[in-house]
């Protein structure tokens, strides 16, 4: 598989694009955000965040699951960083 490198922005829209979707989409972004997350610095973490924090609705029924998952991996990478310094 060949590596292709996305702008954080654009991972993020991808992240906002599926954080609702009852399909693949939220799998494949997450996949991709947690490949990426030691390039993403402490303030888009913490956006990721919130946006998770604040989500009201998620797509398939274990995808809150997935998402949450996610957070704590942020949570642990940003208390990572700040304790290695």
């Amino acid at each position: 598989m060949k590596k292709v490198e996305v702008h954080k922005d654009v991972l993020f829209f991808a992240f906002k694009y599926a954080i609702k979707r009852k399909s693949y989409a939220p799998k494949i972004v997450m996949t991709n955000i947690m490949y990426n997350l030691k390039e993403l610095d402490n303030l888009d973490l913490k956006r990721y965040i919130k946006e998770i924090e604040e989500c009201k609705e998620f797509g398939f029924n274990n995808d809150k699951e997935l998402w949450e998952s996610l957070k704590k991996e942020m949570y642990r990478e940003l208390s990572f960083r700040k304790h290695s310094h």
